[in-house]
């Protein structure tokens, strides 16, 4: 259980750290989120709160951050803020915006 539970933060990458700290760390079962974000945008403060508390309690699941233009370079901010989800060096889900999340109002359970 130990070496299951390995992680337990939000780690902030560059677009040069993409492929290790994603793409490889995702090869055998482990689960990757990687929030892109801008600072100035008031969802992704919301997303980076649930993902502080979710990153604590479910230490099996890497959870990265970055910022979005750093990532991709023309990635809109109204897309913002953005959750990739990555297992077996493969894209298993992308989700844009809080839309489908509670928007505004969303809030990370245990919380």
């Amino acid at each position: 259980m130990q070496s299951r539970n390995r992680f337990g933060d939000v780690l902030n990458i560059s677009k040069d750290q993409w492929v290790h700290e994603v793409t490889q760390a995702s090869i055998g079962g482990v689960y990757v989120l990687v929030h892109l974000y801008q600072d100035s945008i008031i969802e992704c403060a919301l997303m980076d709160e649930a993902l502080i508390v979710i990153a604590n309690k479910y230490q099996y699941i890497k959870i990265c951050r970055i910022k979005s233009k750093s990532a991709v370079e023309n990635w809109p901010d109204q897309n913002l803020p953005t959750l990739f989800v990555y297992k077996d060096n493969e894209l298993a889900i992308q989700l844009l915006t809080l839309d489908r999340l509670y928007g505004k109002q969303m809030k990370p359970i245990g919380r």
